[in-house]
């Protein structure tokens, strides 16, 4: 329980308001958003498979999914990079992805009730 409200809370911290910029992301909840994705993605499988879902809010989900698993890793090894380098500009243009990949990753969190 406390592991899924770790998870709850790392994605709120991400996602932060609209009017503050990107937050920069450690490598914990770089973790927790990875493991969040995953957790979703079974959910959400298991839901379109079982079609409690609909074709719609699958086939965004797969689509998502895509653009997740091409951008996420590579936003991360650029974060990462620009830190140990102090490139101010580069860290905040990698966390802006993050950040946007949290967001949209939160809607079909959501689906699920946060778990």
């Amino acid at each position: 329980m406390r592991y899924v409200a770790a998870l709850i809370l790392s994605l709120s911290l991400l996602t932060g308001c609209a009017s503050t910029p990107p937050l920069v992301v450690s490598g914990e909840s770089l973790k927790a958003v990875g493991t969040q994705f995953a957790a979703t993605s079974t959910a959400i499988t298991q839901a379109c498979i079982a079609k409690s879902l609909t074709v719609a809010t699958c086939d965004s989900f797969r689509t998502f999914a895509q653009k997740f698993k091409l951008a996420f890793q590579p936003a991360v090894v650029v974060q990462k990079a620009a830190m140990a380098s102090g490139d101010k500009t580069m860290t905040e243009n990698a966390s802006a992805i993050v950040t946007a990949l949290v967001a949209e990753l939160g809607n079909f969190t959501a689906l699920f009730g946060g778990k």
